[in-house]
Protein backbone atom coordinates (compact mmCIF):
# COMPACT_ATOMS: atom_id res chain seq x y z
CA UNK A 1 0.00 0.00 0.00
CA UNK A 2 1.49 3.29 -1.15
CA UNK A 3 5.06 3.81 -2.16
CA UNK A 4 7.54 6.64 -2.27
CA UNK A 5 11.02 7.49 -3.47
CA UNK A 6 13.23 10.40 -2.55
CA UNK A 7 16.64 11.84 -3.30
CA UNK A 8 19.11 14.32 -1.84
CA UNK A 9 21.07 15.48 -4.87
CA UNK A 10 24.69 16.53 -4.98
CA UNK A 11 24.77 17.14 -8.75
CA UNK A 12 22.26 19.41 -10.49
CA UNK A 13 20.38 18.86 -12.63
CA UNK A 14 19.91 15.11 -12.16
CA UNK A 15 20.38 12.80 -15.12
CA UNK A 16 16.98 11.21 -14.40
CA UNK A 17 14.15 13.17 -12.73
CA UNK A 18 12.27 11.56 -9.86
CA UNK A 19 9.20 11.19 -12.11
CA UNK A 20 10.98 8.25 -13.74
CA UNK A 21 10.13 6.18 -10.64
CA UNK A 22 6.36 6.60 -11.05
CA UNK A 23 5.78 3.47 -13.22
CA UNK A 24 7.73 1.33 -10.75
CA UNK A 25 5.42 2.49 -7.93
CA UNK A 26 2.12 2.38 -9.77
CA UNK A 27 1.01 -1.00 -8.41
CA UNK A 28 1.75 0.09 -4.84
CA UNK A 29 -0.05 3.37 -5.36
CA UNK A 30 -2.70 3.05 -8.08
CA UNK A 31 -4.76 6.06 -6.90
CA UNK A 32 -2.42 8.75 -8.22
CA UNK A 33 1.04 10.18 -7.66
CA UNK A 34 2.59 13.54 -6.93
CA UNK A 35 6.07 15.06 -6.69
CA UNK A 36 7.66 17.77 -4.57
CA UNK A 37 10.98 19.61 -4.81
CA UNK A 38 12.67 21.97 -2.39
CA UNK A 39 13.25 25.54 -3.52
CA UNK A 40 16.99 24.84 -3.75
CA UNK A 41 16.20 21.74 -5.87
CA UNK A 42 18.45 19.61 -3.65
CA UNK A 43 15.65 17.41 -2.26
CA UNK A 44 12.88 15.80 -4.29
CA UNK A 45 10.14 13.32 -3.42
CA UNK A 46 7.59 11.27 -5.30
CA UNK A 47 4.68 9.50 -3.61
CA UNK A 48 2.26 7.01 -5.20
CA UNK A 49 -1.00 6.69 -3.30
CA UNK A 50 -3.29 3.86 -2.23
CA UNK A 51 -6.12 5.83 -0.64
CA UNK A 52 -7.47 4.02 2.43
CA UNK A 53 -7.95 6.44 5.36
CA UNK A 54 -8.87 9.66 3.53
CA UNK A 55 -9.63 9.53 -0.19
CA UNK A 56 -9.85 13.34 -0.47
CA UNK A 57 -7.35 14.84 -2.92
CA UNK A 58 -6.19 17.23 -0.20
CA UNK A 59 -4.69 14.27 1.68
CA UNK A 60 -2.32 13.38 -1.14
CA UNK A 61 1.38 13.15 -0.44
CA UNK A 62 3.99 14.52 -0.33
CA UNK A 63 1.98 16.45 2.26
CA UNK A 64 3.04 20.03 2.97
CA UNK A 65 2.31 21.79 6.27
CA UNK A 66 0.19 24.99 6.10
CA UNK A 67 3.24 27.15 6.86
CA UNK A 68 5.25 25.44 4.11
CA UNK A 69 8.08 24.54 6.49
CA UNK A 70 7.56 20.75 6.67
CA UNK A 71 6.94 18.00 4.10
CA UNK A 72 6.07 14.32 4.65
CA UNK A 73 5.87 11.24 2.45
CA UNK A 74 5.32 7.84 4.01
CA UNK A 75 4.19 4.31 3.31
CA UNK A 76 1.89 2.64 5.83
CA UNK A 77 -0.93 3.36 8.23
CA UNK A 78 -1.12 5.15 11.60
CA UNK A 79 -3.69 3.21 13.61
CA UNK A 80 -3.92 5.56 16.62
CA UNK A 81 -4.04 8.77 14.60
CA UNK A 82 -7.49 9.74 15.91
CA UNK A 83 -6.23 9.59 19.50
CA UNK A 84 -3.10 11.56 18.56
CA UNK A 85 -5.22 14.12 16.75
CA UNK A 86 -7.45 14.60 19.78
CA UNK A 87 -4.42 15.18 21.99
CA UNK A 88 -3.06 17.83 19.62
CA UNK A 89 -5.31 20.62 20.83
CA UNK A 90 -5.14 23.94 19.04
CA UNK A 91 -4.07 22.55 15.68
CA UNK A 92 -6.52 23.20 12.84
CA UNK A 93 -6.66 20.15 10.60
CA UNK A 94 -7.79 20.46 7.00
CA UNK A 95 -8.14 16.74 6.20
CA UNK A 96 -9.24 13.52 7.92
CA UNK A 97 -5.97 11.78 7.09
CA UNK A 98 -3.41 10.10 9.31
CA UNK A 99 -0.75 11.80 7.17
CA UNK A 100 -1.65 15.28 8.38
CA UNK A 101 -1.67 14.12 12.01
CA UNK A 102 1.77 12.52 11.65
CA UNK A 103 3.27 15.62 10.04
CA UNK A 104 1.68 17.97 12.59
CA UNK A 105 3.07 15.88 15.44
CA UNK A 106 6.56 15.83 13.94
CA UNK A 107 6.51 19.59 13.31
CA UNK A 108 5.36 20.30 16.88
CA UNK A 109 7.28 17.69 18.89
CA UNK A 110 10.14 16.58 16.66
CA UNK A 111 11.32 13.01 16.13
CA UNK A 112 10.32 12.04 19.68
CA UNK A 113 6.73 12.05 18.41
CA UNK A 114 7.45 8.82 16.53
CA UNK A 115 7.52 7.06 19.90
CA UNK A 116 3.81 7.90 20.33
CA UNK A 117 2.82 6.53 16.95
CA UNK A 118 1.30 3.06 16.67
CA UNK A 119 1.07 1.60 13.22
CA UNK A 120 3.25 0.65 10.28
CA UNK A 121 5.20 3.52 8.80
CA UNK A 122 8.31 4.00 6.70
CA UNK A 123 8.84 7.49 5.43
CA UNK A 124 10.68 10.78 5.14
CA UNK A 125 10.12 14.07 6.94
CA UNK A 126 11.77 17.14 5.39
CA UNK A 127 12.30 20.01 7.85
CA UNK A 128 12.91 22.96 5.52
CA UNK A 129 13.69 25.48 8.26
CA UNK A 130 16.59 23.39 9.57
CA UNK A 131 17.43 21.86 6.19
CA UNK A 132 17.18 18.32 7.51
CA UNK A 133 15.87 15.15 5.87
CA UNK A 134 14.75 12.50 8.38
CA UNK A 135 14.30 9.00 6.94
CA UNK A 136 12.51 6.71 9.41
CA UNK A 137 11.06 3.23 9.93
CA UNK A 138 8.73 2.28 12.78
CA UNK A 139 9.99 -0.10 15.52
CA UNK A 140 8.26 -3.19 14.11
CA UNK A 141 9.30 -2.46 10.54
CA UNK A 142 6.66 -4.15 8.38
CA UNK A 143 6.81 -1.60 5.56
CA UNK A 144 9.94 -1.50 3.35
CA UNK A 145 12.55 1.23 3.41
CA UNK A 146 15.72 1.02 1.30
CA UNK A 147 18.70 3.36 1.12
CA UNK A 148 21.25 3.58 -1.67
CA UNK A 149 23.88 6.05 -2.85
CA UNK A 150 24.33 7.19 -6.43
CA UNK A 151 27.75 7.39 -8.07
CA UNK A 152 28.13 11.07 -7.18
CA UNK A 153 27.19 10.44 -3.54
CA UNK A 154 23.55 11.53 -3.86
CA UNK A 155 21.32 9.75 -1.33
CA UNK A 156 18.40 7.66 -2.58
CA UNK A 157 15.68 6.22 -0.33
CA UNK A 158 12.26 4.69 -0.83
CA UNK A 159 9.90 1.72 -0.79
CA UNK A 160 11.15 -0.19 -3.79
CA UNK A 161 14.50 -1.15 -5.27
CA UNK A 162 12.98 -0.97 -8.74
CA UNK A 163 11.95 2.64 -8.10
CA UNK A 164 15.42 3.57 -6.86
CA UNK A 165 16.98 1.85 -9.86
CA UNK A 166 14.73 3.95 -12.12
CA UNK A 167 16.30 7.24 -10.98
CA UNK A 168 19.88 6.11 -10.35
CA UNK A 169 22.47 7.22 -12.90
CA UNK A 170 23.98 3.72 -13.21
CA UNK A 171 22.62 0.19 -12.82
CA UNK A 172 23.28 -1.76 -9.66
CA UNK A 173 26.03 -4.30 -9.20
CA UNK A 174 24.76 -7.67 -7.98
CA UNK A 175 26.37 -9.03 -4.83
CA UNK A 176 27.65 -12.58 -5.20
CA UNK A 177 26.80 -13.30 -1.57
CA UNK A 178 23.20 -12.27 -2.20
CA UNK A 179 22.88 -14.92 -4.93
CA UNK A 180 24.33 -17.56 -2.63
CA UNK A 181 21.94 -16.62 0.18
CA UNK A 182 18.88 -16.87 -2.07
CA UNK A 183 19.97 -20.32 -3.24
CA UNK A 184 20.76 -21.47 0.30
CA UNK A 185 17.86 -20.03 2.30
CA UNK A 186 15.45 -18.41 -0.14
CA UNK A 187 16.12 -14.76 0.77
CA UNK A 188 18.88 -12.20 1.20
CA UNK A 189 20.35 -11.81 4.66
CA UNK A 190 19.28 -8.44 6.10
CA UNK A 191 20.08 -5.63 6.24
CA UNK A 192 21.95 -5.90 2.91
CA UNK A 193 20.19 -5.86 -0.45
CA UNK A 194 20.64 -7.48 -3.84
CA UNK A 195 22.90 -4.71 -5.12
CA UNK A 196 26.15 -3.52 -3.58
CA UNK A 197 25.49 -0.55 -1.31
CA UNK A 198 21.76 -1.16 -0.88
CA UNK A 199 20.65 -1.30 2.76
CA UNK A 200 17.26 -2.09 4.26
CA UNK A 201 16.76 0.37 7.13
CA UNK A 202 16.39 -1.53 10.38
CA UNK A 203 13.15 -1.27 12.39
CA UNK A 204 12.95 1.68 14.76
CA UNK A 205 15.76 3.68 13.15
CA UNK A 206 15.95 7.29 11.97
CA UNK A 207 18.72 8.61 9.73
CA UNK A 208 19.03 12.39 9.48
CA UNK A 209 20.80 14.00 6.51
CA UNK A 210 21.50 17.62 5.68
CA UNK A 211 20.76 19.07 2.26
CA UNK A 212 24.33 18.25 1.18
CA UNK A 213 23.69 14.55 1.75
CA UNK A 214 25.80 14.28 4.90
CA UNK A 215 24.59 11.90 7.58
CA UNK A 216 24.37 14.11 10.67
CA UNK A 217 22.60 11.80 13.13
CA UNK A 218 21.36 8.25 13.62
CA UNK A 219 18.92 7.48 16.40
CA UNK A 220 16.45 4.86 17.54
CA UNK A 221 12.77 5.46 18.10
CA UNK A 222 11.95 4.90 21.78
CA UNK A 223 8.27 4.09 22.23
CA UNK A 224 6.70 4.15 25.65
CA UNK A 225 5.59 0.70 26.78
CA UNK A 226 1.92 -0.27 26.71
CA UNK A 227 -0.22 1.49 29.30
CA UNK A 228 -2.73 -0.96 30.77
CA UNK A 229 -5.58 0.57 32.78
CA UNK A 230 -6.92 -2.57 34.44
CA UNK A 231 -8.97 -3.01 37.62
CA UNK A 232 -7.07 -3.96 40.77
CA UNK A 233 -8.65 -7.41 40.87
CA UNK A 234 -7.73 -8.22 37.23
CA UNK A 235 -6.17 -11.64 36.70
CA UNK A 236 -2.72 -12.17 35.22
CA UNK A 237 -4.06 -12.67 31.68
CA UNK A 238 -6.26 -9.56 31.56
CA UNK A 239 -3.42 -7.45 30.13
CA UNK A 240 -2.99 -9.82 27.20
CA UNK A 241 -6.73 -9.91 26.48
CA UNK A 242 -6.87 -6.10 26.62
CA UNK A 243 -3.96 -5.75 24.18
CA UNK A 244 -5.37 -8.36 21.78
CA UNK A 245 -8.67 -6.49 21.71
CA UNK A 246 -6.86 -3.16 21.24
CA UNK A 247 -4.67 -4.50 18.44
CA UNK A 248 -7.67 -5.73 16.46
CA UNK A 249 -9.75 -2.63 17.22
CA UNK A 250 -6.99 -0.38 15.87
CA UNK A 251 -7.04 -2.28 12.59
CA UNK A 252 -10.80 -2.09 12.21
CA UNK A 253 -10.67 1.71 12.05
CA UNK A 254 -11.44 2.98 8.55
CA UNK A 255 -12.44 -0.57 7.66
CA UNK A 256 -16.23 -0.56 7.09
CA UNK A 257 -16.29 -3.99 5.38
CA UNK A 258 -13.75 -6.00 7.41
CA UNK A 259 -12.24 -9.09 5.82
CA UNK A 260 -9.59 -11.58 6.89
CA UNK A 261 -7.44 -14.34 5.48
CA UNK A 262 -8.36 -17.43 7.45
CA UNK A 263 -6.37 -20.65 7.56
CA UNK A 264 -8.02 -22.19 10.61
CA UNK A 265 -4.73 -22.05 12.50
CA UNK A 266 -4.44 -20.61 16.00
CA UNK A 267 -3.23 -17.18 14.86
CA UNK A 268 -5.78 -16.42 12.15
CA UNK A 269 -8.59 -17.89 14.26
CA UNK A 270 -7.89 -15.75 17.33
CA UNK A 271 -7.78 -12.65 15.10
CA UNK A 272 -11.04 -13.65 13.42
CA UNK A 273 -12.69 -14.43 16.76
CA UNK A 274 -11.96 -10.95 18.12
CA UNK A 275 -12.61 -9.15 14.82
CA UNK A 276 -16.00 -10.82 14.33
CA UNK A 277 -17.10 -9.82 17.82
CA UNK A 278 -15.97 -6.23 17.36
CA UNK A 279 -17.37 -5.99 13.85
CA UNK A 280 -20.81 -7.09 15.06
CA UNK A 281 -20.68 -4.42 17.75
CA UNK A 282 -20.07 -1.89 14.98
CA UNK A 283 -22.97 -3.22 12.90
CA UNK A 284 -20.77 -5.04 10.37
CA UNK A 285 -19.86 -8.62 9.55
CA UNK A 286 -16.44 -10.14 9.08
CA UNK A 287 -15.87 -11.92 5.77
CA UNK A 288 -13.15 -14.57 5.78
CA UNK A 289 -11.30 -16.13 2.86
CA UNK A 290 -9.36 -19.36 2.84
CA UNK A 291 -7.25 -21.26 0.35
CA UNK A 292 -8.71 -24.63 -0.57
CA UNK A 293 -6.24 -27.48 -0.21
CA UNK A 294 -4.71 -29.06 -3.31
CA UNK A 295 -6.23 -32.33 -2.05
CA UNK A 296 -9.66 -31.33 -0.64
CA UNK A 297 -10.15 -31.96 3.05
CA UNK A 298 -6.44 -32.16 3.91
CA UNK A 299 -4.02 -29.88 5.78
CA UNK A 300 -5.87 -27.30 7.91
CA UNK A 301 -9.05 -27.21 5.83
CA UNK A 302 -11.13 -29.32 8.31
CA UNK A 303 -9.97 -27.13 11.19
CA UNK A 304 -10.88 -23.98 9.26
CA UNK A 305 -14.38 -25.35 8.74
CA UNK A 306 -14.72 -26.20 12.44
CA UNK A 307 -13.44 -22.79 13.54
CA UNK A 308 -15.78 -20.97 11.15
CA UNK A 309 -18.73 -22.98 12.45
CA UNK A 310 -17.89 -22.17 16.07
CA UNK A 311 -17.47 -18.47 15.28
CA UNK A 312 -20.53 -18.21 13.03
CA UNK A 313 -18.47 -17.25 9.99
CA UNK A 314 -19.03 -18.09 6.36
CA UNK A 315 -15.81 -19.00 4.58
CA UNK A 316 -15.38 -18.05 0.96
CA UNK A 317 -13.05 -20.69 -0.42
CA UNK A 318 -10.46 -19.80 -3.03
CA UNK A 319 -9.36 -22.60 -5.36
CA UNK A 320 -6.25 -22.00 -7.40
CA UNK A 321 -6.47 -23.23 -10.99
CA UNK A 322 -4.32 -26.23 -11.84
CA UNK A 323 -3.39 -25.08 -15.32
CA UNK A 324 -0.84 -22.47 -16.49
CA UNK A 325 1.15 -22.68 -13.27
CA UNK A 326 4.24 -21.08 -14.81
CA UNK A 327 2.34 -18.07 -16.17
CA UNK A 328 0.71 -17.38 -12.81
CA UNK A 329 3.95 -17.89 -10.93
CA UNK A 330 5.85 -15.47 -13.17
CA UNK A 331 3.17 -12.83 -12.60
CA UNK A 332 3.66 -13.28 -8.86
CA UNK A 333 7.45 -13.06 -9.13
CA UNK A 334 6.99 -9.83 -11.09
CA UNK A 335 5.66 -8.36 -7.83
CA UNK A 336 9.14 -8.73 -6.32
CA UNK A 337 11.97 -6.27 -6.76
CA UNK A 338 14.43 -8.38 -4.79
CA UNK A 339 14.53 -12.19 -5.01
CA UNK A 340 12.38 -14.07 -2.49
CA UNK A 341 12.36 -17.80 -3.16
CA UNK A 342 9.88 -18.73 -0.42
CA UNK A 343 7.15 -20.85 -2.01
CA UNK A 344 4.61 -19.54 0.50
CA UNK A 345 4.85 -16.16 -1.28
CA UNK A 346 3.16 -17.62 -4.35
CA UNK A 347 0.07 -18.94 -2.63
CA UNK A 348 -0.31 -15.72 -0.61
CA UNK A 349 -0.02 -13.70 -3.82
CA UNK A 350 -2.68 -15.84 -5.48
CA UNK A 351 -5.00 -15.60 -2.49
CA UNK A 352 -4.70 -11.82 -2.34
CA UNK A 353 -5.16 -11.61 -6.12
CA UNK A 354 -8.38 -13.60 -5.85
CA UNK A 355 -9.94 -11.54 -3.04
CA UNK A 356 -8.31 -8.13 -3.45
CA UNK A 357 -10.98 -6.89 -5.82
CA UNK A 358 -13.54 -7.40 -3.04
CA UNK A 359 -11.59 -5.88 -0.16
CA UNK A 360 -8.62 -3.50 -0.21
CA UNK A 361 -7.95 -4.17 3.50
CA UNK A 362 -7.33 -7.67 4.88
CA UNK A 363 -6.59 -8.84 8.42
CA UNK A 364 -4.20 -11.77 8.92
CA UNK A 365 -2.66 -13.74 11.77
CA UNK A 366 0.93 -13.11 10.64
CA UNK A 367 3.43 -12.77 13.45
CA UNK A 368 1.72 -15.01 16.00
CA UNK A 369 4.42 -17.67 15.90
CA UNK A 370 7.23 -15.16 16.31
CA UNK A 371 5.55 -13.11 19.04
CA UNK A 372 4.15 -16.02 21.07
CA UNK A 373 6.80 -18.68 20.36
CA UNK A 374 4.81 -21.00 18.13
CA UNK A 375 7.45 -22.87 16.15
CA UNK A 376 9.08 -26.13 17.23
CA UNK A 377 8.98 -27.20 20.88
CA UNK A 378 9.43 -25.14 24.08
CA UNK A 379 12.95 -26.47 24.54
CA UNK A 380 13.91 -25.16 21.08
CA UNK A 381 13.21 -21.58 22.21
CA UNK A 382 15.43 -21.99 25.25
CA UNK A 383 18.37 -24.04 24.03
CA UNK A 384 18.45 -24.58 20.26
CA UNK A 385 21.60 -22.91 18.85
CA UNK A 386 22.10 -20.82 15.73
CA UNK A 387 25.51 -20.17 14.22
CA UNK A 388 24.86 -16.89 12.44
CA UNK A 389 23.79 -13.43 13.58
CA UNK A 390 20.30 -12.99 14.97
CA UNK A 391 19.47 -10.08 12.67
CA UNK A 392 17.70 -6.73 13.19
CA UNK A 393 15.49 -6.30 16.25
CA UNK A 394 11.77 -6.37 15.47
CA UNK A 395 9.62 -4.50 17.99
CA UNK A 396 11.43 -5.29 21.24
CA UNK A 397 14.63 -7.05 22.19
CA UNK A 398 13.99 -10.75 22.91
CA UNK A 399 14.25 -11.81 26.56
CA UNK A 400 17.61 -12.96 27.89
CA UNK A 401 16.48 -16.57 28.15
CA UNK A 402 15.91 -16.89 24.37
CA UNK A 403 18.38 -19.23 22.68
CA UNK A 404 20.21 -18.46 19.45
CA UNK A 405 17.65 -20.13 17.18
CA UNK A 406 14.81 -18.32 18.94
CA UNK A 407 16.48 -14.94 18.47
CA UNK A 408 16.93 -15.69 14.80
CA UNK A 409 13.24 -16.63 14.38
CA UNK A 410 11.93 -13.38 15.84
CA UNK A 411 14.43 -11.08 14.15
CA UNK A 412 16.36 -11.97 11.00
CA UNK A 413 13.84 -14.48 9.66
CA UNK A 414 10.80 -12.28 10.30
CA UNK A 415 12.47 -9.15 8.97
CA UNK A 416 14.33 -10.88 6.15
CA UNK A 417 11.49 -12.76 4.49
CA UNK A 418 8.28 -12.64 6.56
CA UNK A 419 7.69 -8.92 6.13
CA UNK A 420 8.81 -8.93 2.51
CA UNK A 421 6.44 -11.76 1.65
CA UNK A 422 3.39 -10.04 3.13
CA UNK A 423 4.25 -6.59 1.79
CA UNK A 424 4.96 -7.65 -1.78
CA UNK A 425 1.99 -10.03 -2.03
CA UNK A 426 -0.39 -7.27 -0.91
CA UNK A 427 1.01 -3.82 -1.69
CA UNK A 428 2.05 -4.76 -5.22
CA UNK A 429 -1.60 -5.66 -5.83
CA UNK A 430 -3.05 -2.47 -4.35
CA UNK A 431 -4.16 -4.16 -1.11
CA UNK A 432 -3.34 -3.34 2.51
CA UNK A 433 -2.71 -6.21 4.94
CA UNK A 434 -3.06 -5.43 8.64
CA UNK A 435 -1.50 -7.80 11.20
CA UNK A 436 -2.89 -7.34 14.74
CA UNK A 437 -0.44 -9.84 16.27
CA UNK A 438 2.42 -7.59 15.12
CA UNK A 439 1.11 -4.63 17.11
CA UNK A 440 4.01 -2.98 18.95
CA UNK A 441 2.26 -2.88 22.33
CA UNK A 442 1.33 -6.55 22.03
CA UNK A 443 4.92 -7.49 21.13
CA UNK A 444 6.25 -5.47 24.09
CA UNK A 445 3.87 -7.27 26.46
CA UNK A 446 4.70 -10.71 25.03
CA UNK A 447 8.43 -10.07 25.43
CA UNK A 448 7.84 -9.32 29.12
CA UNK A 449 6.11 -12.64 29.82
CA UNK A 450 8.09 -15.29 31.69
CA UNK A 451 8.85 -18.51 29.88
CA UNK A 452 6.53 -20.36 32.25
CA UNK A 453 3.62 -18.32 30.93
CA UNK A 454 4.54 -18.64 27.26
CA UNK A 455 4.89 -22.41 27.57
CA UNK A 456 2.23 -23.10 30.20
CA UNK A 457 1.25 -26.73 30.18
CA UNK A 458 4.27 -27.63 28.05
CA UNK A 459 2.66 -26.04 24.98
CA UNK A 460 4.06 -23.51 22.54
CA UNK A 461 1.98 -20.37 22.01
CA UNK A 462 0.10 -21.03 25.25
CA UNK A 463 -1.16 -17.41 25.74
CA UNK A 464 -2.99 -17.52 22.41
CA UNK A 465 -4.26 -21.07 22.85
CA UNK A 466 -5.73 -20.06 26.21
CA UNK A 467 -8.09 -17.70 24.37
CA UNK A 468 -10.03 -20.76 23.16
CA UNK A 469 -11.76 -21.70 26.40
CA UNK A 470 -14.05 -24.69 25.80
CA UNK A 471 -12.56 -25.58 22.42
CA UNK A 472 -11.34 -29.18 22.03
CA UNK A 473 -7.67 -30.08 22.34
CA UNK A 474 -7.76 -31.54 18.82
CA UNK A 475 -8.06 -27.94 17.60
CA UNK A 476 -5.77 -26.07 20.00
CA UNK A 477 -2.97 -28.61 20.39
CA UNK A 478 -2.63 -30.05 16.91
CA UNK A 479 0.48 -30.00 14.79
CA UNK A 480 1.05 -26.72 12.96
CA UNK A 481 0.27 -26.91 9.24
CA UNK A 482 -0.96 -23.50 8.10
CA UNK A 483 -2.27 -22.42 4.72
CA UNK A 484 -0.46 -25.00 2.59
CA UNK A 485 -0.37 -25.21 -1.18
CA UNK A 486 1.60 -28.06 -2.78
CA UNK A 487 3.17 -26.22 -5.70
CA UNK A 488 5.80 -28.89 -6.33
CA UNK A 489 3.29 -31.71 -6.80
CA UNK A 490 0.79 -29.65 -8.74
CA UNK A 491 3.46 -28.52 -11.18
CA UNK A 492 4.74 -32.08 -11.53
CA UNK A 493 1.37 -32.98 -13.10
CA UNK A 494 2.36 -30.70 -15.96
CA UNK A 495 5.93 -32.02 -16.14
CA UNK A 496 7.16 -28.66 -14.78
CA UNK A 497 6.31 -26.99 -18.08
CA UNK A 498 7.57 -23.42 -18.13
CA UNK A 499 10.01 -23.79 -15.25
CA UNK A 500 13.06 -24.77 -17.29
CA UNK A 501 12.23 -22.20 -19.96
CA UNK A 502 12.08 -19.41 -17.35
CA UNK A 503 15.57 -20.01 -15.98
CA UNK A 504 18.50 -18.15 -17.51
CA UNK A 505 21.20 -20.67 -18.57
CA UNK A 506 23.87 -18.00 -17.95
CA UNK A 507 22.73 -17.77 -14.34
CA UNK A 508 22.99 -21.54 -13.93
CA UNK A 509 26.47 -21.41 -15.39
CA UNK A 510 27.50 -18.62 -13.01
CA UNK A 511 26.23 -20.29 -9.81
CA UNK A 512 26.81 -23.93 -10.84
CA UNK A 513 29.27 -24.51 -8.02
CA UNK A 514 26.52 -23.95 -5.45
CA UNK A 515 23.95 -26.23 -7.13
CA UNK A 516 23.20 -29.96 -6.87
CA UNK A 517 25.11 -31.89 -9.54
CA UNK A 518 22.01 -32.71 -11.60
CA UNK A 519 21.12 -29.00 -11.96
CA UNK A 520 24.54 -27.80 -13.11
CA UNK A 521 23.82 -28.33 -16.79
CA UNK A 522 21.56 -26.22 -18.98
CA UNK A 523 17.94 -26.21 -17.66
CA UNK A 524 16.59 -27.56 -20.97
CA UNK A 525 18.30 -30.86 -20.14
CA UNK A 526 16.83 -31.26 -16.66
CA UNK A 527 14.62 -34.30 -16.16
CA UNK A 528 11.40 -33.95 -14.18
CA UNK A 529 12.91 -36.16 -11.48
CA UNK A 530 15.84 -33.74 -11.17
CA UNK A 531 13.46 -30.84 -10.59
CA UNK A 532 11.29 -32.83 -8.19
CA UNK A 533 14.29 -33.88 -6.10
CA UNK A 534 15.77 -30.37 -6.00
CA UNK A 535 12.64 -28.28 -6.38
CA UNK A 536 13.67 -25.52 -3.95
CA UNK A 537 16.92 -24.90 -5.84
CA UNK A 538 15.14 -24.89 -9.21
CA UNK A 539 12.50 -22.53 -7.85
CA UNK A 540 15.18 -20.19 -6.50
CA UNK A 541 16.86 -20.12 -9.93
CA UNK A 542 13.55 -19.22 -11.55
CA UNK A 543 12.98 -16.38 -9.08
CA UNK A 544 16.52 -15.06 -9.53
CA UNK A 545 16.28 -15.22 -13.31
CA UNK A 546 13.01 -13.31 -13.43
CA UNK A 547 13.92 -10.66 -10.84
CA UNK A 548 17.30 -9.94 -12.44
CA UNK A 549 15.67 -9.67 -15.87
CA UNK A 550 13.04 -7.25 -14.52
CA UNK A 551 15.82 -5.11 -13.05
CA UNK A 552 17.63 -5.10 -16.38
CA UNK A 553 20.61 -7.05 -15.03
CA UNK A 554 22.44 -9.37 -17.38
CA UNK A 555 23.73 -12.57 -15.84
CA UNK A 556 26.77 -12.18 -18.07
CA UNK A 557 27.67 -8.94 -16.27
CA UNK A 558 30.16 -8.84 -13.45
CA UNK A 559 29.07 -9.82 -9.97
CA UNK A 560 30.75 -8.26 -6.98
CA UNK A 561 32.36 -10.92 -4.82
CA UNK A 562 32.39 -8.88 -1.62
CA UNK A 563 29.40 -8.73 0.69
Amino acid sequence: MCGFVGRIMLTLPPALPVEHAAPALHRRGPDGWRTWRSACARVELLHARLAIVDRDERAMQPFISPDGRNVLAFNGEIYNYLDLRQRMGGHEFTTDSDTEVLLAGLARHGLGFLGEVRGMASGVWVDLARERVHVFRDPVGKKPLLLWSDLDGSILFGSSLRALQAVRSAPGEVRELALREVLAQGYIEPPHGLFAGVLHAEPGTVRTFDFDGRLVEERRISPAGPILELPDDADADSGLRYLLEQAVSRRLENNPAPAALFSGGIDSTVVAMIAERQARARGARLQVYSLRSFIPGTNDEPHAREAARRLGLDIEWVSLPYRHVADRLLRAIDGLDEPLAMISFFHLWELVRAVGSRSRVLLTGDGGDEVFCGYGAPDDWLRKPHDGAAGPTVGMEPPAWFGGWARRCVSGDLFGHGFQKVDRASAEQGVEIRCPLLDFDLIAHARSLPQERLFRGGRTKAPLKDQFAGWPARFTDRRKVGMTYNLRWQWLLGNFDGLREGIDPLLVERVAGWLPASLRRAPAGWAATDVLRHFQAAYALLVLSRVLANLGVSCAASVREAA
